[in-house]
């Protein structure tokens, strides 16, 4: 991309990206596993840092740090058949 970003992605689904309404993410890739980005909702307050950690093929870690109670961790796993 032109900015050095890997991920540039409008959410408009209600918590998709972890806030509520729509939101703008923008991210790179520091690592070959490791991802970090920024979260911006259109409310005041509704920012939040994101960062994911692929662990294998199947398993990633994530977690979201944000104002207010946008805290979040989880684990996604997936099987692609």
């Amino acid at each position: 991309m032109t900015a050095g970003l890997d991920v540039l992605r409008v959410d408009t689904a209600p918590g998709a990206s972890g806030l509520s309404g729509t939101s703008v993410a923008a991210g790179k890739y520091i690592g070959d596993n490791i991802y970090v980005g920024a979260v911006q909702g259109m409310g005041a307050g509704s920012s939040a840092v994101e960062v994911e950690i692929k662990l294998n093929k199947h398993l990633s870690g994530k977690a979201q740090a944000g104002t207010g109670s946008n805290n979040k961790l989880g684990v996604d796993w997936k099987w692609d058949y």
